[in-house]
Order: C-alpha cells, then structure tokens, then sequence
C-alpha cells in the first residue's frame, strides 16, 4: 500500500513507531531526533519549536472507499496493526506493518459489520470488539490477537441492554476490565464494565442533559490517575456537531456534569488518551482554524485537534494536531506506543464517499 507523499513518509513514521529519527522538512523545521518526554507538542522540531503533522508525515493504511478508524495495536519489534471499517460494503479492514516498511495492502475480515468496530489492551492481551453478522446473527462479538492474527470470535452478552448495539467503543481498565459504551441510534447512550471474562458486560443507560440526541455517538476512555471519561456528540437541526465530556472517579457510579469541549461550531468525534503525567488528552475534529462563538462553519477544511483534560475535570488550551494542509481530516483514534510517542489513526476525506484510513505519529501530549 502506497502512502499518501512517497516513501518518506514511511521511513519517518515507522523509524517514530521504534525509536528516533528526524523527519520533516530540511533546514530548522526539520523533526527532532529525541524530544523529551515532557514535550507538549505534536512534533517537536530539531530547533526547539513545535508545529502540527503536515501530509508528509502521514502514511495510508487502507484506502478505496470510506474507511474510518476502528482500532491499532503497536506489535512486537516495532510494528503494528490497524482496523478500520469500509462502510461501502460494511467490512471491517485489517492492515499490517512491519518495522520501517509500509502497511501491507488492506484484507477484510469474513464478516459482514454491523456497525463500527472498537479495541482494547487489557491483560497485557489485545482484543477486537465488533458488531458483525457471525453463525449466530448479528451481534457483539470479540476476538482475541496473536500479533495481528485474530482467534475465532466469541459473542458478547450485553446484560441491561436491547437489540444489537450500534457504534462500540471501549477502554481496557487497571483492573483488568473493560469499560464499553454504546448508542441506540437517536435514543440513548449505554455505557458499563465487564465481568472480568471479557464477554459479559452489565450496561445502563447514561441520562444526558440534551434536548435529543440526534447523531448521537459516544467513546470512552480513562486517565492516567484510573478515572473514566465518557465522550460525546450530537447534532442540531442542520447536523453540525456539539460534543461534550464526563468523567466518573468512582467507577460509574456517578458523572460529573457533562462540559463542552470547545466553543467553536461543528465539533465532532471526541476521543480521550490517557496522558503519560495527568488527566487525558481529548482529540476531535473541527475547522482548521479557530473561530471562537460562532454559530456556523466558514471553512470546508477540518483539522484534528486536542487539548488537556485534567483530573479536576478543567480543560487545558486547544492545540492544532493536524496541517490545514491535510484537507478535511475527521475520526481521530489516538494509541500509546511503547516508546511513550502517540499513534493517531485518522480518517481524510477524498471526496463525499471516499476516505483514507491514514496514521500519524506524534511526539508528546497536548500543553
């Protein structure tokens, strides 16, 4: 599979994914070698300054069609392996790399997807959740990695809940766990915790303060300090997006009241990382500029942006993830590579159905 600017891009990437190496541009901007593990920044430069990904840092994982992030996992010696969903023919992709070598061309797995599918790290073990139509009919199910070889599926028992779960997205927790959210479509959001097997979870709506919850889609995650974060969006009447965040330190028992997580318009699939110190980043899609309080969108372009959830449930400043240069970038999945640098999975739009499946890494966490 070809990257999307050449096979520097490739070298850059994957050469971050293992250890060190300047990538960039020639000259003061070029990537710096070693930044330090403190650094709050995208990508540090070799001068000391930072700035966001620019199109020659990322490379293609699958394309041909409208592919969306799924799910990544950094494989032993330094490479790693990436799910995303076709929606065109309801697939789900997986694509492998090899350490400095690009993604081998996308495969889909033998069944049809349902809806989106979602990972965890949990148990020093990797696992693919995903609703598909197995032997059984459509449902959960779950799925075991041996490096990027998935075991035979297991179906999930969703105690609490109705119907097949739509849109999945879930968390490995300290405890060995796994925290799952879901939505029924327009309706509801569920959100609970595993019994320690991995394929029975007890789940309960989440009340939401919101009018309704059109174009409703929901993620979890958890800081460093082991709380739980539950991310949000919907949508208003002319389907631009508002998201929103919750965190719970008591392990679901209760939230906290739900907060924007920007005051610009049309901000859209919130995904929230673990920091390496406090807190986690939050990372989401809207304009590649900022405008403030604004009621619409001026500008076709959308970037990947983050910015600093802390503990206390404050919110550190927005920062700009990804070039306006990109074009329209949606879908941020960010993974934490062994190396403590960030993995970020993104989806760039080519056309009305058409996506890119590309991966970016990044050098530190948001200021």
């Amino acid at each position: 599979m070809e990257n999307l600017h050449g096979g520097s891009a490739l070298l850059c990437v994957f050469a971050l994914l293992g250890g060190a190496v300047a990538c960039g541009s020639s000259g003061e901007d070029e990537r710096a070698d070693d930044p330090p593990a403190s650094a709050r920044c995208p990508v540090v430069t070799r001068a000391g300054g930072c700035r966001a990904a620019v199109p020659s840092e990322v490379v293609t994982i699958a394309s041909g069609g409208l592919v969306l992030p799924a799910a990544g996992f950094p494989l032993a010696g330094g490479g790693f392996v990436a799910f995303g969903v076709r929606w065109g023919d309801a697939r789900i992709l997986r694509s492998t790399s090899a350490r400095a070598w690009g993604f081998d061309a996308a495969s889909a797995l033998p069944w049809t997807a349902a809806s989106a599918a979602t990972g965890v790290t949990v148990g020093g073990k990797n696992v693919l959740y995903f609703v598909a139509n197995t032997e059984g009919g459509a449902s959960l199910n779950v799925a075991a990695l041996d490096g990027d070889s998935l075991a035979a599926p297991a179906r999930v028992a969703l105690d609490g809940a109705e119907g097949i779960p739509a849109w999945p997205q879930a968390v490995g927790l300290a405890d060995g766990r796994v925290l799952l959210a879901f939505v029924v479509p327009q309706t509801r959001v569920m959100v609970g915790a595993d019994d320690g097997t991995g394929t029975r979870f007890h789940v309960a709506p989440l009340p939401l303060d919101e009018p309704d919850l059109r174009g409703v889609l929901a993620y979890v995650g958890v800081t460093a300090r082991r709380s739980w974060v539950l991310t949000y969006q919907v949508a208003d009447e002319s389907w631009h997006f508002r998201s929103r965040v919750l965190l719970s330190h008591d392990d679901g028992l209760s939230w906290s009241r739900a907060q924007k997580i920007s005051d610009d318009a049309d901000v859209a699939s919130p995904f929230a990382l673990a920091r390496a110190d406090d807190g986690a980043d939050l990372y989401y899609a809207k304009a590649a500029t900022s405008q403030g309080k604004v009621t619409g969108i001026t500008s076709t372009d959308q970037a990947i942006w983050r910015r600093a959830l802390h503990e206390d449930g404050t919110l550190g400043p927005e920062q700009l993830v990804t070039s306006a240069t990109m074009g329209r970038v949606t879908n941020p999945q960010a993974r934490r590579l062994p190396n403590g640098r960030i993995a970020l999975m993104i989806a760039l739009e080519r056309g009305r159905t058409a996506k890119d499946l590309g991966l970016v890494v990044l050098d530190g966490d948001a200021p």
